[in-house]
């Protein structure tokens, strides 16, 4: 598909442009309950359909999934401001709360932990504030004026 999504914050929409411009569609509504786009901050797909919308306010923390037709599929509880997401090849979500920790989901919304450098035993990364997942799998967080890359390491098995 060649057109693209961008959340329009001052009218709690998500809109659907052409590489052009031209608007094709938009969702949302200026309501706080599901489905409501009111805070949206970020809209991120996954490649099959579906799009995650990150919401910036506190009192809202949450992701939600619509469908291809704008329907909420799903929505998982973030308690932070969900300010930057990314999408890794296994599904896991990344939430970033601007200058805060990354915290990952499981596909099914469940939490699975913070992101942390195994380099330095128990450092969770923090004042991150965007995050972004490379076609090789490579993380790219930046924070202030410092971009930095991180190479996914195998999971430990608990």
């Amino acid at each position: 598909e060649n057109n693209f999504w961008i959340t329009d914050t001052p009218n709690a929409r998500l809109a659907h442009l052409t590489l052009s411009g031209k608007l094709l569609d938009f969702w949302g509504e200026k309501l706080e309950a599901k489905g409501g786009l009111w805070g949206a901050s970020k809209a991120i797909p996954d490649g099959k359909g579906h799009y995650y919308l990150g919401h910036s306010q506190q009192k809202d923390s949450l992701v939600r999934i619509f469908d291809g037709s704008g329907n909420v599929v799903q929505q998982i509880k973030t308690g932070v401001s969900a300010d930057s997401l990314a999408l890794d090849s296994q599904g896991r979500l990344f939430v970033v709360s601007y200058g805060d920790y990354a915290k990952v989901y499981d596909p099914k919304g469940s939490w699975l932990g913070y992101l942390v450098d195994e380099a330095q035993p128990a450092a969770i990364l923090n004042l991150i504030g965007g995050i972004c997942i490379l076609p090789d799998g490579m993380i790219l967080t930046c924070g202030g004026n410092i971009v930095t890359l991180y190479r996914m390491g195998e999971e430990k098995q608990k």
